[in-house]
């Protein structure tokens, strides 16, 4: 579908009421119009006191909510709050609960909660997508106490393995990237992520750790190097090297004390951010590209299911 680019201030202007909210929120859901689940009426009248519609046959006055089975469902902020919240998450280097809950005027686990069911819908979104090509791919770890003696190597009781893999559509030009959390650095870790990530026949550049033997075998072109370390690995691998690098910062610039446990939503809400900027990178000259973001999370929130917080395991850290 076609994406409208907005600015904050088109934003908040286009989405300033409830009503105006929930009319974007049908449009999403309801594309061809919407009809009544129960006896397939079209006419229908909006319920001022709450989120709901109610069809206009009188003999059937069937009720249905119009945020149900949304990402908006069971939030108890006023829509153009929520709204808000979804638009600042979608800048370059997204937002934290605590500034969320500043910006919003709301409590902080609130606006923890809807962080992470955005951040589900973007993990769900992205599982329908393989990379594909030339693919360079590395581990690394992320995490540790940030004292002296955990800022550097693989301390392996405080810090999470991290895949990454990015498609090379130029010498130093990245595609689609994905980043996945894994339980260790082991074969069968990262042979999963590789198979279930990446389409057979792709070219894998990646260096001679014995986690990716017989890799190969399985349907690809493996071609490891041993790695010289260093700068110079940074050189040979520039894309992979820059992924993990651009996520880790952000992860520390924007989040500081993020909890270990949610790792896997962060990278969900950095690979889903990073890749639809990739997808457009025809104008380099403005920042058109990014104001599509908008309204791509708008309408991916009206179309994803609703996870309660024990689905989504959610509690603030």
């Amino acid at each position: 579908m076609s994406y409208q680019p907005m600015s904050l201030h088109d934003f908040t202007q286009k989405f300033s009421t409830p009503a105006l909210c929930q009319e974007a929120i049908m449009a999403r859901r309801w594309p061809a119009g919407w009809k009544c689940p129960a006896c397939g009426g079209e006419r229908h009248y909006h319920l001022r006191t709450r989120r709901v519609l109610q069809c206009a046959a009188s003999r059937c006055r069937k009720q249905c909510s119009i945020t149900r089975g949304t990402v908006f469902e069971q939030l108890k902020i006023p829509l153009p709050k929520i709204f808000l919240g979804l638009y600042l998450m979608t800048d370059k280097q997204g937002i934290s609960a605590l500034s969320l809950s500043k910006h919003l005027d709301v409590a902080y686990d609130t606006a923890f909660a809807l962080l992470h069911k955005l951040r589900r819908a973007m993990a769900d979104r992205d599982l329908v997508y393989a990379l594909s090509g030339t693919i360079q791919v590395d581990e690394s770890y992320v995490g540790g106490h940030g004292d002296q003696q955990h800022r550097r190597g693989r301390a392996r009781d405080t810090k999470q393995v991290v895949a990454i893999a990015v498609e090379q559509r130029g010498s130093n030009q990245s595609g689609f990237i994905h980043l996945d959390i894994l339980p260790s650095a082991s074969r069968d870790s990262l042979h999963g992520m590789i198979l279930e990530k990446i389409k057979p026949g792709a070219v894998l550049l990646t260096d001679a750790w014995k986690g990716y033997n017989g890799i190969g075998a399985k349907g690809y072109q493996h071609e490891p190097s041993i790695s010289p370390g260093g700068k110079h690995a940074c050189s040979r691998w520039p894309l992979v090297h820059r992924a993990i690098s651009n996520f880790t910062r952000w992860i520390l610039g924007t989040h500081r004390q993020f909890c270990q446990r949610h790792l896997d939503t962060y990278a969900a809400e950095f690979c889903w951010r990073t890749n639809r900027r990739n997808m457009a990178k025809a104008d380099y000259t403005s920042n058109a590209r990014e104001l599509l973001l908008p309204d791509r999370l708008l309408t991916l929130a009206c179309t994803s299911p609703h996870h309660t917080a024990k689905q989504l395991h959610v509690q603030a850290a």
